[in-house]
């Protein structure tokens, strides 16, 4: 198993590159004129409280962050696609 030292080393600099990917998209978008519509405002906040996962205390911050931008399940799904066949 490899200790947190391993596993920052390994991974860091990935990381530290989606922060800053992060950081340009917001700042695009704070630069950009006009006013979000609904959906994109819908989006960017969704882009925010995910960043608010990534620091809060709690664990599972990829499965939480997953499901955040995620659509809902439907449990009758397979019902509904043999349905729709022709």
């Amino acid at each position: 198993m490899q200790t947190k030292n391993d596993v920052v080393d390994r991974f860091f600099l990935v990381a530290r590159a989606r922060v800053i990917e992060l950081a340009a998209f917001f700042d695009r978008v704070e630069r950009s004129e006009g006013e979000l519509a609904d959906e994109q405002r819908a989006k960017t906040e969704r882009l925010r409280k995910g960043l608010e996962m990534l620091l809060d205390s709690e664990a599972q911050k990829a499965k939480r962050t997953h499901m955040l931008f995620s659509l809902p399940s439907d449990a009758n799904w397979r019902t509904k696609l043999i349905d729709s066949q022709p």
